[in-house]
């Protein structure tokens, strides 16, 4: 917690009359990324802007997962938590957390409800995590929709072959996999041994569906099958 914001708590508390309510307080300052969270079941937060993305994240891997979270965010950053397929502001960023949660947006809140007023306006959104979570490994996720959304108005296709970087990535992930399978004793054939990375990535999107969609209009559900997909080919993103 801020420190200024924990003085003005202890202080409006310190004289309360009613001591089971002091007892269920507890005040901690500091940096809340580096904090270990205690259980919770709401949390309720006005949150810097400038950690906005990492404490979203903090919160949908914290364990026992929580029952609901309200948040005050910048408004372009709480909207594209919301965005929907198809709208502008559907992102990276959208996916990953709506992978993982529900997010509503609640009400917008202007500048002149601040003192002194910001230079951007807020929202306020509700964050329900899915509970059970998927069973998705999010760096395996995250790393699709990366490439993915370097290029969301491109298709999928385009997007994976227009950089060297990815595909030599990609490639080095899939032959570390191969080799993990033969150490396991399966049987790599001549055809496999000599295949065409490239090639190989083609048939993958092909026999996906998802060759020509694009990002911008692909939903969560689009993705966990494309990553699907590609697992069962042995291609990995982490």
């Amino acid at each position: 917690m801020d420190p200024r914001m924990a003085f003005e708590l202890s202080k409006r508390f310190q004289n309360a009359k009613d001591l089971s309510f002091k007892r269920k307080l507890e005040i901690i300052v500091g940096d809340f990324l580096k904090t270990e969270l205690p259980y919770f079941d709401v949390c309720i937060s006005n949150t810097p802007y400038q950690i906005s993305s990492p404490l979203v994240f903090k919160l949908l891997e914290h364990r026992p997962i929580f029952r609901v979270a309200v948040l005050m965010f910048q408004k372009e950053f709480g909207l594209r938590l919301c965005a929907r397929p198809g709208s502008k502001l559907w992102s990276r960023l959208s996916v990953n957390v709506q992978l993982y949660s529900k997010v509503s947006h609640l009400m917008n809140v202007g500048k002149a409800n601040f003192r002194p007023p910001p230079l951007v306006e807020s929202c306020v959104v509700k964050l329900e995590p899915l509970n059970p979570p998927p069973n998705i490994a999010f760096n395996e996720f995250d790393g699709l929709t990366r490439i993915c959304f370097n290029r969301r108005n491109k298709t999928i296709r385009a997007s994976f072959f227009a950089s060297t970087a990815t595909l030599n990535m990609l490639e080095a992930n899939w032959k570390t996999w191969r080799s993990q399978q033969q150490s396991d004793s399966a049987i790599v054939t001549d055809q496999e041994e000599g295949e065409n990375f490239s090639a190989k990535l083609e048939t993958i999107l092909q026999e996906s569906g998802y060759s020509d969609s694009r990002s911008a209009k692909m939903d969560v559900d689009d993705f966990l099958s494309l990553l699907a997909c590609f697992h069962k080919h042995g291609i990995h993103f982490a």
